[in-house]
């Protein structure tokens, strides 16, 4: 059995891992959180005020060591 210093050591290297493909994620779906804010029943100038947001927004990537230090603190 992984002590749990192992099992943090293993799920930091899988969220470095994914973590590019995260961001490319998070880009590709700018599209689909317009389009879907699009369907609700709020005012022109909401919809245009969440839409510039969205493209203001910044992707920030996770950070896999902050990620293993608070999950080997929360499971120990």
């Amino acid at each position: 059995m992984l002590t749990l210093e192992q099992m943090a050591r293993v799920g930091r290297e899988k969220l470095a891992a994914r973590a590019p493909a995260m961001a490319r994620n998070w880009d590709a779906a700018k599209g689909d959180m317009k389009a879907g804010y699009d369907a609700t029943p709020f005012n022109a100038l909401r919809k245009q005020n969440y839409k510039d947001g969205i493209d203001r927004a910044k992707y920030r990537p996770p950070d896999p060591d902050k990620w293993a230090r608070s999950w080997t603190r929360k499971m120990g």
